[in-house]
């Protein structure tokens, strides 16, 4: 076991002939997902952290200059 951002990495390692392994691999990962529900364990989610830039450092894109219209029509 260790320790990462997102919680606890639990590893497990299983046994089992080549033609059952992707059987047993989902069905455990299933299992433990099912097991830590139930016991009211959290979802692990990664840490998300967003930078936003202050405006006086975005580039203003300069607008097109108008067409001038007659104001007489």
């Amino acid at each position: 076991m260790s320790f990462t951002p997102e919680g606890p990495l639990l590893c497990v390692r299983l046994y089992t002939n080549t033609s059952d392994y992707w059987q047993v691999y989902f069905d455990t990962n299933r299992t433990i997902i099912e097991t830590f529900r139930d016991a009211g364990y959290p979802t692990p989610e990664t840490p998300v952290v967003r930078r936003v830039a202050p405006e006086a450092h975005i580039m203003q894109v300069p607008t097109p200059p108008q067409p001038i219209r007659d104001q007489a029509a």
